[in-house]
C-alpha cells in the first residue's frame, strides 16, 4: 500500500497579446536584445505611459517612457526571462501591464526587435493570456506507474482550453506522446499503466522531458519548456515488516542525480492517525521523526524538480507568445507497513 501525496496546480488570471512561435528559456547570449511594443488602453494608445523591464529575479533593469503614438523600444540582455511591465492611471483609477517572455538574439532598436504590446487592464495577471501548468509523475524505483498532466486556462475569457495539441518527449522526433483531453478532469493526460489513462506514457527517471503547447491544434507550437524528472529514489530504512521506536530515522538512496530535488517526507499511522512531514536539511537522504504513538505505520517519499507546488512555483519555466507556465516533475516512493513500538520504560 502507498501513501499518497497531493499534487495540485493553481490556474490564475492572466492577460496579454499576440504573435505565434515558440520560445523556451535558453543559456544567455551574449550582447543585447531589445523589445518593442504599443501601451494601449482599450485598443487607443496611452502617450507617457512609463515602462520597464528587469531580468527575472533582477532588482535593477531598463526602463522608459511611451512616445507620442505609445510606441517604446527597451535594450534587454540576449537570451534571458524578461519581466517587463508599464502602468498608467485611466478611467479613475490605477491600470498596469505584465510581460514574461525570453528576449531573443542581439539586436538593436529599430532593427529585428522582438515585438510585445502592452495592453494595460486593472487586473494585469502574471505576463500572458494563456496559462499552462503541467507535471510528470512517477513512482519509483519502477515508474510503471506514472502520468503526466497539463491544464491550460485562457484567463481573458476564463475558460479551460480543451482543442490544444499537448506533447511531451525527450526530444522533438523521438519518443513523443500526444497528451488526450479529458472532459472530467478538464485536462490533458497520459499515463501508465495504459488503460487507466487516455493516452500511455511511461518516463524514463533522471531525463530531460520537453513539453510543446499547439494551442489551437494548427499545427504550430505556441509554448515550450522542459524539466528534468527526478532520479530514481528508494526507501532504505526503516524496511517493510520491521520495527522502529517512536524517534527514529528514514533514510533513501538515489540512483542518479539528485541535484536540485526537493524531498519531503511523510510519516502515516494506519492505525493511529497520526502524521508527521519532514524536509531533509539538504545535504543528507534522511530525516528524523520523533514521538510516533505505538502503532502499524507506513511512510512516503517525494521528489521534485522544476517550479513545482512544493517549491510554491516560483519562476515560470514554460513560455511562447501570449502564454506562461510551471513545468515540473515529481517521483514517489514508498514503504509499509511497518511497526513503531511502545516507549521504552526509563
Amino acid at each position: 500500500m502507498r501513501v499518497l501525496l497531493t499534487t495540485c496546480a493553481a490556474l490564475v488570471v492572466v492577460t496579454g497579446c499576440s504573435s505565434r512561435s515558440a520560445v523556451s528559456p535558453a543559456a544567455p547570449s551574449s550582447g543585447n536584445a531589445c523589445v518593442e511594443g504599443t501601451v494601449t488602453w482599450q485598443g487607443a494608445p496611452v502617450p507617457g505611459a512609463p515602462v520597464s523591464a528587469f531580468v527575472s529575479g533582477a532588482t535593477t533593469g531598463q526602463s522608459t517612457r511611451a512616445d507620442s503614438a505609445g510606441h517604446f523600444c527597451l535594450s534587454v540582455p540576449a537570451g534571458s526571462v524578461i519581466r517587463m511591465s508599464a502602468a498608467s492611471v485611466q478611467g479613475g483609477g490605477p491600470v498596469s501591464a505584465l510581460s514574461v517572455f525570453v528576449s531573443g538574439s542581439a539586436a538593436e532598436c529599430g532593427a529585428g526587435c522582438l515585438r510585445r504590446d502592452l495592453p494595460l487592464s486593472t487586473s494585469p495577471g502574471r505576463g500572458g493570456r494563456y496559462y499552462v501548468a503541467a507535471w510528470v509523475e512517477a513512482y519509483s524505483p519502477n515508474p510503471d506507474t506514472s502520468w503526466v498532466f497539463c491544464a491550460i486556462r485562457d484567463d481573458s475569457l476564463r475558460v479551460d482550453i480543451s482543442g490544444a495539441r499537448v506533447r511531451i518527449g525527450l526530444y522533438p522526433s523521438h519518443g513523443v506522446t500526444t497528451l488526450a483531453w479529458n472532459p472530467n478532469s478538464r485536462r490533458y493526460e497520459a499515463g501508465s499503466p495504459a488503460r487507466m489513462f487516455r493516452a500511455d506514457f511511461r518516463p524514463e527517471l533522471d531525463r530531460r522531458y520537453y513539453l510543446w503547447v499547439d494551442l489551437d491544434g494548427d499545427g504550430r507550437n505556441d509554448a515550450s519548456g522542459s524539466v528534468r524528472i527526478p532520479a530514481a529514489a528508494t526507501i532504505t530504512a526503516p524496511g517493510t515488516g520491521s520495527v522502529v521506536p517512536p524517534d527514529f530515522d528514514m533514510a533513501w538512496s538515489t540512483l542518479g542525480s539528485s541535484d536540485s530535488t526537493r524531498y519531503e517526507a511523510l510519516l502515516v499511522g494506519w492505525s493511529t492517525g497520526f502524521v508527521q512531514t519532514e524536509v531533509p536539511d539538504g545535504t543528507t537522504n534522511s530525516v528524523s521523526f520523533s514521538g510516533a504513538p505505538a502503532g502499524i505505520y507506513g511512510a512516503d517519499l517525494q521528489g521534485s524538480r522544476g517550479p513545482s507546488p512544493a517549491a510554491g512555483f516560483g519562476e515560470f519555466d514554460l513560455f511562447g507568445p501570449n502564454v506562461v507556465g510551471h513545468f515540473w516533475g515529481v517521483i514517489r516512493a514508498g514503504v509499509g507497513p511497518f511497526t513503531v513500538a511502545p516507549p521504552t520504560s526509563p
